[in-house]
């Protein structure tokens, strides 16, 4: 198996790679590389880090909706719940928190456009 690095194209087109834009590639699927949050498979770059779908999706409407979440846990084991790909659906806290010190950036998400859906349900309301 061949590692290439190619720019979207007729080069790409003619090797068979479906790469949109400058990326790592093996042969029709990107190179797995684990979320810096939850260590679930990548499914890009989202707000500065590797992560998976549903970590950026949940980083995005925490900071969207200003979110301010507590843990749940006593003792011990207060702020430091597992966050993994079975547990990080079980304490939205620590969850936000390891998003933080993966070094997820909150000034990215307001230069994302919102969904069409989100201006037409304003719209309805007006």
């Amino acid at each position: 198996m061949r590692v290439l690095i190619e720019i979207a194209g007729a080069e790409g087109a003619r090797n068979g790679l479906r790469c949109k834009r400058l990326a790592v590639c093996v042969r029709d699927r990107l190179l797995d590389i684990p979320c810096k949050v939850c260590g679930d498979r990548s499914s890009g770059k989202h707000y500065g880090i590797y992560s998976c779908d549903g970590c950026s999706g949940f980083f995005k409407r925490s900071i969207h909706r200003n979110r301010v979440y507590t843990c749940k846990a006593t003792g011990d084991m207060k702020g430091r719940c597992p966050v993994d790909k079975t547990h990080r659906n079980q304490c939205r806290a620590c969850r936000l928190n390891k998003c933080f010190q993966a070094s997820m950036n909150k000034d990215v998400i307001n230069n994302v456009l919102r969904p069409l859906k989100f201006f037409a349900r304003k719209m309805k309301k007006i």
